[in-house]
């Protein structure tokens, strides 16, 4: 039977567990088997149990929604910058049209 793992853990453990292996995987990249019914971590192949993989995705899901407000606000302050600089670009036109149909003086100089 495959060893079975949580995925989060105290500070404590956590060192502990740096002690004895020298490293300590925090199973960000899991891999569902619908057949097997089975959750890997593909970093360091352990058996990762259902409810606290269930856990860290519904943890990450919130960063997730976060990151998806963040991304409709840049994208609406974008919008708004895209106009702004259509408008002072017509602007900048318009002003050199202008300059260029005034008339040169020939005394000048």
């Amino acid at each position: 039977m495959a060893k079975v793992i949580q995925l989060y853990a105290t500070e404590e453990a956590v060192r502990a567990v740096r002690r004895r292996r020298g490293k300590f995987c925090l199973h960000r990249e899991m891999e569902f088997c619908a057949e097997q019914r089975t959750i890997t971590c593909n970093s360091c192949g352990a058996q990762l149990d259902h409810f606290e993989a269930f856990c860290t995705i519904v943890k990450d899901w919130d960063k997730v929604e976060e990151l998806a407000r963040e991304k409709r606000r840049l994208s609406q302050e974008i919008a708004a910058l895209s106009k702004e600089r259509k408008k002072l670009m017509a602007s900048v036109s318009g002003m050199r049209r202008r300059q260029s149909k005034k008339p040169t003086s020939a005394g000048d100089g």
